[in-house]
């Protein structure tokens, strides 16, 4: 018997949200909408298809591993070539960063909990030590608490911003009061994968490429507003020399030509990302307020879902596996260690009429999750 790795046995694989067809065949159901995985409800940019569909003409052939698609992500925020790599979607540039830069023997992961699992997942497969704050009691990252928990073996501190699965955002003086306290040999990935979301939604929201820090590591992704999820591709911005420290421990020819092609072709269609970014911004404003207004608690989000805090695991199991039943797919968050809540996506309006009708109808049965009845 082949005997695992000790950081084997102790992680957990990701589970992704349930896909309709699962729902449809498990359930019996036939009229579902999916709010669970916070995708794009328009789908994608038809320029980025067309630059898709051209690549997959030419399988056969090797990619450039993203060449193309670095030097136009470098043109566009003004930054050398050399300080731009792109991957499997933003999480795999999690993996690299830490495969890149961790001494699994010596060195410490630092974060917060209730944050995005692809981290977690990241973190316990390195096999390095990792710790875990505590969110505030309003689901914020506490930047305080992060910086005093920096010690000599910390090499990687991780931020979502907007964090996920709670929507919550660090400000602009939070992020530079943190970076004050962080030490030069600390590398900061500042996850920013809804950061056309965050931009739009909230004025002191910061764009981490707007600084000059040298150890800070910039992650975006066109999984969300560019609507590109199952083509996976994501990418980093940072220093030359950490760049160059990932570009070693990346595969050859990731990303893949198709996607790496639609995200060429994402790139040049800023009426789509207009579009998406507004219908998102006016959504969620809507579907945030009623929560409220039914006395939900409801973290105010900078990101295209929310997350209802049901207070125990049954109720968060409850509410998913009700709104699961009348055609709703959401997302409980266990993974995220959040098992206690529940995230809903924004959709196009139609569906987030359905979803609002269908939320407010189930917590007429459901008092238990109403903030003035704990």
């Amino acid at each position: 018997m082949i005997i695992l790795p000790s950081n084997i046995q102790n992680s957990a694989a990701y589970k992704p949200g349930q896909s309709i067809e699962e729902i449809r065949e498990k359930y019996g159901l036939t009229d579902l909408i999916k709010l669970a995985s916070n995708e794009n409800p328009l789908g994608a940019s038809p320029i980025a298809l067309e630059y898709a569909k051209q690549a997959v003409e030419k399988a056969s052939i090797y990619n450039d591993g993203g060449m193309a698609l670095r030097k136009a992500i470098a043109q566009r925020f003004g930054v050398g070539f050399e300080q731009v790599i792109c991957h499997n979607g933003s999480d795999a540039l999690i993996h690299t960063a830490i495969r890149a830069f961790t001494d699994s023997q010596h060195d410490t992961l630092l974060s917060a909990q209730g944050t995005f699992a692809g981290f977690t997942v990241a973190a316990s497969l390195s096999g390095a030590k990792k710790k875990l704050i505590p969110l505030t009691k309003d689901y914020r990252f506490d930047v305080d608490a992060l910086a005093d928990a920096i010690e000599p073996t910390t090499k990687i501190l991780y931020i979502a911003n907007a964090n996920n699965p709670t929507g919550t955002y660090i400000t602009g003086e939070e992020y530079e009061r943190l970076m004050a306290k962080v030490p030069d040999s600390v590398l900061v990935i500042m996850d920013e994968a809804y950061f056309e979301y965050s931009r739009d939604l909230e004025q002191d929201y910061p764009d981490s490429l707007s600084y000059t820090y040298p150890n800070v590591l910039t992650l975006r992704t066109f999984s969300k507003v560019y609507g590109l999820a199952s083509l996976r591709i994501g990418y980093g911005i940072a220093s030359p020399e950490i760049i160059d420290a990932m570009m070693r421990v990346k595969l050859s020819f990731d990303p893949t030509g198709p996607g790496a092609a639609a995200g060429l072709g994402a790139l040049q269609d800023e009426e789509f990302l207009r579009a998406t970014v507004e219908m998102n911004s006016s959504e969620l404003r809507r579907i945030y307020a009623k929560t409220l207004e039914w006395g939900l608690r409801v973290p105010y989000s900078a990101a295209n879902f929310i997350m209802i805090e049901c207070f125990s695991v049954e109720n968060a199991q409850a509410l998913y596996e009700r709104l699961l039943r009348k055609g709703i797919i959401t997302r409980p968050l266990q993974g995220f260690g959040m098992p206690t809540c529940v995230r809903i996506s924004t959709g196009l309006p139609l569906q987030n009429d359905r979803m609002l009708a269908t939320v407010e109808e189930l917590i007429a049965d459901m008092p238990e999750l109403i903030m003035n009845e704990q």
